[in-house]
């Protein structure tokens, strides 16, 4: 019976080593490579036992999954098979980074390349003192060494190789390269000519100018090496993973989906010690990762302009004659908090704090209707999300929306449960048109007013992406064969569509005409950025957690809509700034697309972990702790979920603002300002605004747009004075060191931190002017 068995399963052979030669050699070209040189005995050997082992794990996998194949027609297996490669597809691309990489080969089947390097001598250069250096060898699969390059007439020196004797002189090199090589030549005098030779055919002469030479050749690669092949053999090979598992799953379907119906049922009721402990403890996590240091970093440059009106709010400035944007929900409740702490910064950030960890309460209150474990772990994702920490400890916006949103959001959700399923008006009216449902509805009227017309200038408008999806999911709601409700619908629709045109036309300058792909945003989420928790981790198994809340949230919408309505939210904002924003993006532009994404994270990790708990033969407590501890630890970055809290690198990796120290530049400005003197600057403007020393007789803010005669024009109309700029922005502008220089009275001090001063004089008074450039 063995044999016969081991007979039956002959055929399985093929499949079982494409795969596993596939696997083999994907691993190589995508990590191993990474690891081993290109020629490395090693590396074969390596690839040669990862190709048998893999080819045997394979067979037995595909042995098992025989008798689940068989149960299905031709059709469902070739479906199972487009759809297994499909999801394999997704599972690289967006589990794995690697595959940005050009430089993706199997190296061992790469072609090896010639080249041979001489120098022509001018007229100067036989009397032995050519100065033509070779600084740097570069090949698509890493640098050459150059003991590995054959000399004559070339002598190594440090990091470089110099010619020794131009009369008589080679460079031989025998390798493998990939697409293409670099190398970067330097010499002092212009003489002479550079020959380069590949693989016998004609060289190519180059004349040596003084200076860098960069020279660059593109080779060719044949497709069973290329990164097309290695990225197509890493699909193959897993989708011989995912076919035996979609398979497994088919054949439980059965019982999955009442297993998952039954753990999606949301929970609507009062709430118990068991929520109120979960959310002091996820506060507590938010808190400790939100409130140390907070005063310990520089502001970035946008948090300067609610720091200084919510210090001139409290100081007695009317509201109408500061800055207005976020006015309500920035500047005012820091105003307050000045008021009662002191003009501190870490005062003027607490309020963000504190709502942000608020918004833990309705964040759980939405999320407890899926069910309790994904509102546990949503809001466990929500307090350590490097994104939202990062913003919470921001005096702007950003650090209070995520209170606001979900509020709203959940207002949305309980409207759409008060209308019942299959509602007809002329029936149902009664039962509709309840003062709770009205309140609501006119509740949810408030965030639109606000955005359009009470806070025009903040993103809090980003909230009216979700009233479409809102209006999608209340209509659902209803019979849509009853004409009474077509009618209805179609006047409340066609008012909704006249409404989303005329907020349109006010906001198109900021949204492309025509739907374009922009792939920024989503390299927010996938495949590893730093701003998630999962940064550097394994990040398959998000994205495997992703394709299961999909495919879960299909098979609940009838018993509980909120798996679907979190997730068309999340795809409602991801698609519209990947297509139809403009092309700048800011970390902070997408923060309200992250809300979301933490729902979707949560109820994908919850049931990946439900499946695998499922499916594993072992059972009980242990089993699902010890499941979920390897889910945990194969996706949380811990020293990623900290870093905004200790890090104190002013270039911040996940804000991806530049927070300029302005320590040196304030001691030497505070100690040198004399009364009368005015400032023009970029940044240090703002930050002696804030603290109201040194005191000026007037500012100018100045962008890397600001012409230099309008800068001396400033100087002309005023007596003395300082202008200070940062590194950044002279790089950015049309500015330098040498812009000043010759002008009378001007004087450059020097280099503060990253800010460049400069300071004038005049020896008499001078009339004053209009200002060009603004006076803050």
């Amino acid at each position: 019976m063995a044999s016969l068995h081991v007979r039956s399963n002959r055929w399985l052979l093929v499949p079982a080593v494409l795969c596993g030669f596939s696997f083999a050699l994907f691993a190589s070209g995508y990590w191993l490579m990474d690891i081993y040189p290109a020629g490395s005995r090693l590396l074969i050997l390596i690839t040669a036992t990862l190709a048998m082992l893999a080819s045997a794990a394979f067979y037995f996998l595909f042995a098992w999954a025989r008798g689940l194949l068989s149960e299905l027609t031709i059709f469902q297996r070739w479906a199972f098979i487009g759809a297994s490669l499909i999801v394999a597809a997704i599972l690289l691309f967006a589990g794995t980074s690697r595959w940005r990489s050009d430089a993706r080969y199997i190296p061992f089947l790469l072609p090896e390349h010639h080249v041979s390097i001489s120098f022509v001598p001018g007229t100067s250069s036989v009397s032995g003192k050519p100065g033509v250096r070779l600084s740097w060898f570069h090949t698509a699969l890493g640098d050459v060494s150059y003991d590995a390059i054959r000399q004559a007439g070339w002598k190594r020196a440090g990091d470089e190789l110099v010619l020794q004797n131009a009369s008589n002189n080679k460079l031989e090199w025998e390798g493998k390269t990939g697409a293409g090589v670099e190398l970067n030549f330097r010499q002092a005098e212009p003489d002479g000519k550079l020959t380069i030779a590949w693989d016998g055919g004609e060289a190519e002469q180059f004349v040596s100018a003084a200076g860098k030479l960069t020279y660059q050749h593109a080779l060719s690669v044949p497709w069973y090496a290329s990164r097309a092949f290695v990225i197509g053999l890493g699909i193959t090979a897993l989708a011989g993973l995912v076919l035996p598992l979609l398979l497994l799953l088919w054949h439980r379907r059965l019982g999955l989906v009442v297993d998952i119906g039954n753990a999606l049922t949301g929970v609507t009721g009062p709430l118990d010690r068991v929520d109120a402990a979960v959310m002091l403890g996820a506060a507590l996590i938010a808190l400790a990762l939100r409130l140390p240091n907070l005063g310990g970093f520089f502001p970035a440059v946008d948090e300067y302009y609610h720091l200084i009106a919510a210090r001139q709010i409290a100081e007695g400035a009317a509201l109408a004659s500061v800055y207005p944007r976020g006015l309500w929900l920035v500047t005012v409740p820091v105003s307050l908090a000045l008021r009662l702490f002191g003009y501190q910064l870490w005062a003027a950030r607490i309020v963000g704090v504190l709502f942000n960890v608020l918004a833990i309460l309705p964040l759980y209150l939405l999320t407890r209707r899926i069910n309790r474990p994904v509102a546990a772990l949503s809001v466990l994702l929500y307090a350590a999300s490097p994104w939202i920490v990062t913003f919470a400890r921001i005096a702007r916006e950003y650090a209070v929306y995520p209170f606001y949103f979900y509020w709203i959001i959940l207002g949305m959700v309980c409207l759409i449960e008060l209308i019942p399923r299959g509602a007809v008006l002329a029936h149902d009216w009664r039962e509709i048109l309840t003062p709770r449902t009205l309140a609501l509805a006119l509740l949810l009227f408030l965030p639109p007013i606000f955005a359009l017309y009470g806070d025009r200038l903040s993103t809090f408008r980003t909230i009216l992406l979700a009233y479409p999806v809102f209006m999608v999911f209340l209509f659902g709601r209803f019979d849509w064969r009853n004409r009474l409700n077509l009618l209805f619908l179609a006047l409340v629709g066609g008012g909704f569509v006249i409404a989303a045109y005329g907020w349109f036309e006010r906001q198109k300058s900021k949204i492309v005409p025509f739907p374009r792909y922009n792939s920024v945003p989503v390299e927010y989420f996938l495949p590893n950025p730093q701003q998630q928790w999962y940064f550097d981790r394994l990040v398959l198994l998000p994205v495997a957690g992703l394709l299961v809340a999909v495919a879960c949230s299909v098979l609940v919408g009838r018993r509980n809509f909120l798996p679907a309505f979190v997730l068309s939210l999340w795809a409602a904002y991801l698609g519209f700034f990947a297509f139809f924003s403009e092309t700048f993006f800011h970390t902070r532009h997408l923060s309200t697309t992250e809300l979301w994404y933490i729902i979707v994270a949560a109820m994908g990790l919850y049931l990946l972990w439900k499946l695998v708990k499922l499916l594993i033969p072992w059972k009980g407590k242990l089993a699902g702790i010890a499941v979920a501890g390897v889910l945990c630890l194969s996706m949380v970055n811990v020293p990623q979920v900290v870093a905004p809290t200790v890090s104190t690198d002013p270039d911040n990796p996940i804000s991806e603002d530049y927070l300029h120290d302005l320590t040196q530049v304030q001691a030497y400005m505070v100690d040198h300002v004399q009364p009368g003197d005015t400032l023009i600057s970029t940044v240090y403007g703002f930050y002696s605004a804030w603290k109201e020393e040194p005191k000026f007789e007037a500012r100018y803010r100045i962008t890397t747009q600001t012409p230099p005669q309008e800068i001396l024009t400033l100087i002309e109309q005023h007596d003395s004075g300082w202008i200070v700029v940062d590194r950044i922005r002279l790089d950015m502008s049309d500015l330098g060191l040498r812009t000043f220089a010759g002008i009378p009275d001007v004087q450059y001090v020097g280099t503060f931190g990253d800010e460049y001063v400069w300071h004038w004089q005049h020896p008499s008074a001078v009339l004053g002017g209009v200002s060009i450039a603004g006076k803050e």
